[in-house]
């Protein structure tokens, strides 16, 4: 079980271990960007490599800082292995905790204003024996703290924190391992569900028209506030849907 480290967010939140399909009122939205350190290779590669814009190499580079794209968080691949099954290019993205301050953090962007309702985090867990590689023991979201309860049971599962009403073109997401475990934290994906603003949002009928070329941020000449408002664009948030279950 996952607790909000705030009691003025009395959320519930549940480990979910299956690679089962989305439910279909889940709407993932498109991360255009990210930035945070690279992670490390360790015994096998744990680097976010498949990142673009790659300059500098650094998208092979230990701890590098990632800029201006996306690579392996966001690309849709779940890796269906534990770290050390996944092979010597791994899909996972690992951090050494005690080489990162013990919480790596990501920030991701969007192309508008978005409202996230969840945020799902495909994460690995090999109690000793394995690594370790440790569930974090909280995650922050946009500076609020989920504490992460430890679960021996090994394999990958996926943190999700429901009931979020974050409003922004960006969120930032952190890891937290407890100082003192000389261990990596191991990321695979990383997923918010929710809605960008209306009036945006591909195929909204009259976006395009009330914004002349569609690609601009500025309404056309003449155009008023009003215009670009959501009376022919609003589209409704999706349900929130039941935490996973526990397993």
């Amino acid at each position: 079980m996952i607790l909000p480290g705030k009691s003025i967010l009395p959320l519930l939140v549940a480990l979910a271990t299956s690679l089962a399909p989305l439910p279909a009122d889940a709407t993932d939205l498109v991360v255009s960007s990210y930035t945070m350190s690279n992670g490390d290779a360790g015994t096998y590669n744990y680097r976010d490599f498949t990142y673009f814009p790659c300059p500098a190499n650094s998208c092979n580079t230990n701890n590098a800082l990632l800029t201006g794209g996306t690579g392996k968080l966001t690309d849709g691949v779940l890796p269906a292995a534990s770290w050390y099954l996944d092979g010597v290019s791994s899909q996972w993205v690992g951090w050494e905790t005690s080489q990162n301050g013990y919480a790596p953090t990501i920030r991701f962007f969007f192309s508008d204003t978005a409202t996230i309702s969840a945020v799902r985090l495909w994460v690995d867990n090999t109690p000793p024996g394995n690594g370790p590689v440790l569930l974090p023991a909280s995650v922050a979201i946009n500076g609020v703290t989920y504490a992460v309860q430890p679960d021996p049971s090994p394999g990958p599962r996926w943190l999700v924190f429901p009931g979020l009403t974050i409003v922004g073109n960006s969120v930032d997401v952190q890891l937290i391992q407890a100082p003192g475990y000389q261990t990596f934290l191991m990321l695979g994906q990383v997923a918010f569900e929710g809605s960008l603003r209306a009036d945006r949002q591909p195929g909204c009928a009259g976006a395009d028209r009330r914004r002349g070329s569609g690609t601009g941020d500025s309404p056309p000449s003449g155009s008023s506030s009003e215009d670009l408002g959501q009376t022919d664009c609003a589209q409704p948030l999706p349900t929130l849907r039941t935490p996973f279950a526990s397993k």
